[in-house]
């Protein structure tokens, strides 16, 4: 019976110091504040609570509220920023909502908003509360992408270089950034790897930093090694981007692609491949041979035979070839009239490689011509067949009438 007492009079002293501590007069008082989601994002909207008591002993008259957003905060149209409660009951409490936008353009970090009140048309009281915002996405710009030299040979160095720039007024966190040099293909009953060809050197194929600041750049440098035997074109290496924001709620994930160009100037060789004419002073055909020894094909070539006082061109001078393949060849005949000892022809080749940048060719070559008894020692020049019969018969006659004299002779002894 005693404890009941005594809590009873603590109990009733704790009531008499409590309205003891209210004013004599209404008396309001913003006792809490509360918005969702936390933290807002901009561009997005963002719901705010306001608990507002009347602490006093005396009931509070014409109780007016007003919010007052600046930017980045704005209410629409259909919300009322002034809400008229009226009368306030002594230690009565009300809870005001609130639908605010949050602008596009808004800074991440703490922002400011107001809220006041009157009662009983005194002066307006104002109280500022801090709302923090975050950016709605966290940019990370992918500014530029440089190769160097802008096009490799095989088995050479290349260097990929990936500046990326901050675009947010908030930290990026956690940046890795991952070159995919192995290429996965997903099929309808498997999935297929093939490997790209290029190896880092230096370094892997994943490069991370811990964090660049609002508006920072970062370079990635990438070394890279080209395989010996790769095909000249151009090869598209997936680059993926991962990061989070400054508070490590959200992890951010781009995939993009770079591009690496695999090219090397072509290697062309000419050469007589055939020839009909070795004598001066004759026509004839001879055949120019394109051989293609590189690893990268060409196409739309055209071959170009010269004047020269060495030989006069009976035949177009111009002839088109078309492609030729890597280790494959084409050939173009012309017919000249020879007019000097061992001219030499005046070849011009034009063509394009597998990126289209144009090639220009100049060769001679060479053509021995022979004398009339090197021409027929070798083969090159029949000897005159009827002059041969000639001789022939003159031998067969002169043979006969050798012998019928002699008969002759013998036959009156």
């Amino acid at each position: 019976m005693k404890k009941i007492l005594v809590l009873m009079m603590v109990f009733l002293f704790l009531v008499s110091v409590g309205y003891a501590t209210r004013p004599d007069n209404a008396a309001i008082k913003i006792d809490s504040l509360k918005y969702e989601p936390y933290p807002v994002e901009a561009g997005q909207y963002f719901k705010v609570w306001i608990k507002v008591e009347n602490y006093g002993n005396e009931e509070a008259e014409d109780a007016t509220f007003i919010l007052e957003p600046k930017f980045p905060f704005s209410l629409d149209s259909n919300e009322d920023a002034e809400r008229n409660i009226g009368q306030l009951d002594v230690a009565e409490e009300v809870v005001l909502e609130y639908l605010i936008r949050v602008d596009d353009n808004a800074v991440e970090g703490d922002n400011e908003i107001d809220f006041k009140f009157t009662t009983d048309g005194m002066a307006w009281v104002t109280h500022t509360f801090d709302i923090f915002v975050r950016t709605h996405d966290t940019m990370l710009n992918v500014q530029d992408v440089s190769v160097s030299p802008s096009s490799v040979d095989p088995g050479k160095m290349v260097t990929l270089s990936i500046k990326l720039k901050n675009m947010a007024d908030s930290l990026i966190k956690d940046l890795r950034a991952d070159l995919e040099l192995t290429r996965r293909d997903v099929l309808s009953t498997s999935v297929e790897y093939s490997e790209l060809p290029f190896t880092t050197v230096g370094s892997t194929n994943v490069l991370m930093t811990k964090s660049i600041g609002p508006l920072e750049q970062k370079i990635f440098n990438f070394k890279l090694l080209v395989d010996p035997d790769t095909e000249p074109k151009v090869y598209r290496v997936p680059l993926t981007l991962t990061y989070t924001d400054e508070l490590g709620n959200t992890t951010y994930e781009e995939e993009s692609v770079v591009a690496i160009t695999v090219a090397m100037e072509p290697d062309i060789m000419m050469n007589l491949d055939h020839k009909e004419v070795y004598l001066v002073n004759s026509k004839g055909d001879v055949s120019i041979g394109v051989y293609n020894t590189g690893i990268g094909d060409i196409k739309f070539a055209t071959i170009k035979l010269l004047e020269s006082e060495d030989y006069e061109i009976l035949s177009s001078a111009l002839m088109y070839l078309g492609n030729v393949d890597s280790d494959d060849y084409e050939t173009a005949d012309f017919t000249i009239y020879v007019e000097e000892e061992n001219p030499k022809l005046l070849v011009e080749l034009n063509y394009e490689d597998e990126f289209n940048k144009e090639y220009t060719k100049s060769d001679e070559i060479l053509l021995d011509t022979y004398s009339d008894e090197e021409a027929k020692k070798y083969g090159f020049v029949k000897s005159n067949g009827k002059f041969t019969i000639f001789i022939i018969i003159l031998i067969l006659v002169g043979g006969g009438w050798f012998l019928f004299k002699r008969f002759k002779k013998k036959k009156h002894h």
